[in-house]
């Protein structure tokens, strides 16, 4: 069944939640362009999430822009890698929590991004984005491990920064966070 899922090229949102059972998930390269979401949550066994290899944005022009438009990856504890996303340049949302086992996230061309949330993931070392333009507000709690944090060259001032139960965090990765803050920024610290 995923196997024919994986080749339509039609598919606009991608949701799989509470699956036991599913380890693995395919590559869909017929997908190109644009989607509304990727959501993938509640899935006891999953490992890999899916591949995007041409989808490019995330994008839903009927709903408000922090709503739905977005790559969302929540309570999947055995979860090693989300897939490839190699020409995703736009989402309006990335959102990684409660994924025990994993370690490293990168998305080397999303240079559109208005929301970072980063939450409770216990394993993970290495976040790299290469954010340019949008980015509104970040949110990374609880991610005890992680030490590496890149998010490109944006240099605009965020409307909320939320940065709490991150030790291992690089001081240099800190210090371009707060960097992005200004005097009307919503702040939160540990």
């Amino acid at each position: 069944e995923m196997d024919d899922l994986a080749r339509t090229s039609a598919l606009q949102e991608l949701t799989l939640q509470g699956n036991d059972a599913l380890t693995h998930l395919p590559v869909f390269e017929r997908v190109a362009g644009t989607m509304r979401y990727v959501h993938v949550q509640d899935n006891a066994a999953l490992r890999t999430g899916p591949s995007f290899p041409n989808l490019v944005a995330l994008y839903d022009s009927e709903a408000l822009p922090y709503m739905t438009a977005e790559l969302l990856f929540s309570y999947n504890p055995v979860l090693e890698q989300i897939g490839d996303y190699p020409k995703l340049e736009s989402s309006s949302l990335l959102t990684l929590s409660l994924n025990e086992a994993l370690t490293q996230v990168s998305l080397p061309s999303l240079t559109s991004l208005r929301w970072l949330i980063v939450g409770q993931n216990e394993n993970l070392t290495s976040l790299s984005v290469a954010v340019q333009q949008d980015l509104s507000g970040i949110v990374l709690i609880d991610n005890p491990l992680l030490r590496e944090l890149a998010l490109g060259t944006s240099s605009q001032t965020l409307s909320q920064l939320i940065l709490t139960g991150n030790g291992a965090l690089a001081s240099s990765a800190r210090q371009q966070l707060l960097d992005l803050t200004g005097p009307d920024t919503l702040l939160t610290l540990d």
